[in-house]
C-alpha cells in the first residue's frame, strides 16, 4: 500500500511535449487559459506554445534544468536557462512537469566517456 504523500515515478504520465535546444520559458495564465512558452537558444524571437487544457489551474515543477535568471512579470514568468536544454513537458492530472537536459552537460559526458574508454583500451594494449 502506497502512502498518501508518496512521491514515487508515475508511470501514467502523458508527455505533453519534446523541444530541443530552448532557451528558457515562459510560464503564463489569463483567465482561463494556461500555457508555456519556449523560446531558442540564440533566437528569442521565435518562441513555441504549448497549451495546456482551459478551465483548469495546473501546478508546474521545473525540475532538473540549471537556470541562471527567473524573471516574474505578472502574469507570467520567464526562465532562463544556464545552457541550451532538451525539454520534456510531462502532465499527470493537474500537475505539469517540465525536465530538461543540458545539450552542453550531455557533451561533455560524453567527451568523458570517450576519454575513460581511451584509457581502459592503453591500459589493456600493454
Amino acid at each position: 500500500m502506497m502512502a498518501k504523500n508518496d512521491l514515487s515515478v508515475d508511470t501514467n504520465l502523458e508527455v505533453v511535449a519534446t523541444i530541443k535546444n530552448a532557451g528558457g520559458i515562459i510560464l503564463a495564465v489569463t483567465e482561463d487559459r494556461n500555457w508555456i512558452e519556449v523560446f531558442f537558444a540564440g533566437d528569442a524571437m521565435h518562441t513555441r506554445t504549448v497549451n495546456l487544457p482551459a478551465g483548469r489551474m495546473f501546478n508546474i515543477y521545473i525540475e532538473e534544468i540549471p537556470h541562471k535568471t527567473t524573471l516574474y512579470e505578472h502574469p507570467r514568468t520567464m526562465i532562463f536557462f544556464a545552457a541550451p536544454c532538451d525539454l520534456e513537458i510531462t502532465r499527470d492530472g493537474d500537475r505539469v512537469i517540465v525536465t530538461g537536459r543540458s545539450r552542453r552537460a550531455t557533451s561533455r559526458r560524453q567527451i568523458a566517456t570517450k576519454r575513460t574508454i581511451s584509457r581502459a583500451g592503453a591500459k589493456t594494449r600493454g
